[in-house]
């Protein structure tokens, strides 16, 4: 009996040591990439869900974007748009943007509060003077 009580805590131990060295390897974010449609002018809009899906920062690393395609209904692809990018965290403060065109890459501001860890999620909106929506693809590193 006490063999078996033994065997199935060595399990337990060892199960559990699995699951929480397993949990802080997935611990990085990595890149997200996003697909937004309905970018405006003058309104930011938020890349990950509409009311806002928040994503866990564990480091002091600078956030990275790549935008990779801007679209309109007149314009496919988008050469010459122009796209305001932010991060928000979850208590809804932000303190700078970027502004990126087709394939460029760009980051945020390590000496702004983006590089702090915490929650955060992207918004954009167009920054070049327009009626038209936008539809944007790109990544983000958030770690």
């Amino acid at each position: 009996m006490k063999k078996n009580i033994s065997k199935i805590f060595a399990i337990v131990t060892i199960s559990l040591m699995v699951l929480l060295t397993a949990e802080g390897v997935s611990a990085s974010q990595g890149p997200r990439d996003f697909d937004k449609s309905g970018v405006k002018m003058g309104e930011y809009s938020f890349l990950f869900g509409d009311n806002g899906t928040y994503f866990r920062k564990d480091d002091w690393t600078t956030q990275r974007i790549y935008l990779s395609y801007a679209s309109t209904s007149l314009a496919n692809p988008c050469n010459s748009c122009q796209y305001a990018i932010r991060a928000i965290d979850d208590g809804g403060d932000w303190s700078s943007s970027i502004v990126l065109k087709i394939a460029t890459h760009g980051q945020l501001d390590a000496k702004e509060t983006q590089a702090s860890p915490g929650r955060y999620n992207l918004q954009a909106m167009r920054s070049d003077v327009t009626l038209m929506s936008s539809r944007i693809t790109g990544t983000w590193w958030i770690d």
